[in-house]
């Protein structure tokens, strides 16, 4: 396995913005689809439901929409932990490694996903007995974690082989 070399918090900034937008809008519209999927029984059962009554596509379409928003507005809190991590990473070990600097940045996030997770845990705080909101903010956490390391270590990798294809054409270009 080659080492990714670690890339300055500034270079970082918009690819890690973007990607935390990208992967709010798709974990919000896969909660949808999931939501769609565990409803759809009863939906089609019951006569007045969405099934019954033609909008589906307009309710859920606009439900959807509403979700990827509210997705990429979530994003933002893990997305600016990730950052400001990396930033402290920086600062103190400006000669870490990719792999190092990855890891960092899924620390960042999954502190930063502690205050939406906070929310749910005042739902849960309003009904005791329903354990699955802790679930929830607890997957929600680490998903963010295992996410943002994924994304972020696969960023490094293509930063780093663009950098090399950079160098290798101007080396090329200058022989020529």
């Amino acid at each position: 396995m080659r080492k990714i070399s670690a890339q300055s918090s500034n270079r970082l900034l918009l690819p890690m913005g973007a990607l935390a937008l990208i992967a709010g809008v798709i974990c919000g519209l896969l909660v949808v689809v999931l939501m769609w999927f565990s409803s759809r029984d009863e939906a089609v059962m019951e006569p007045g439901s969405v099934s019954a009554t033609g909008g589906f596509w307009l309710e859920y379409g606009v439900f959807a929409v509403y979700a990827a928003l509210i997705g990429a507005g979530i994003a933002l809190f893990p997305g600016l932990g990730a950052y400001v991590a990396v930033f402290i990473q920086e600062l103190n070990n400006p000669d870490a490694s990719g792999q190092r600097e990855a890891l960092w940045a899924g620390w960042g996030a999954s502190i930063g996903s502690l205050l939406p997770a906070l929310v749910l845990l005042v739902f849960y705080l309003s009904d005791p007995s329903d354990h699955s909101i802790l679930y929830v903010a607890a997957g929600f956490v680490l998903l963010c974690f295992a996410l943002t390391y994924v994304l972020i270590y696969m960023l490094l990798g293509y930063l780093q082989r663009r950098d090399h294809r950079t160098v290798k054409n101007s080396l090329q270009a200058q022989i020529s």
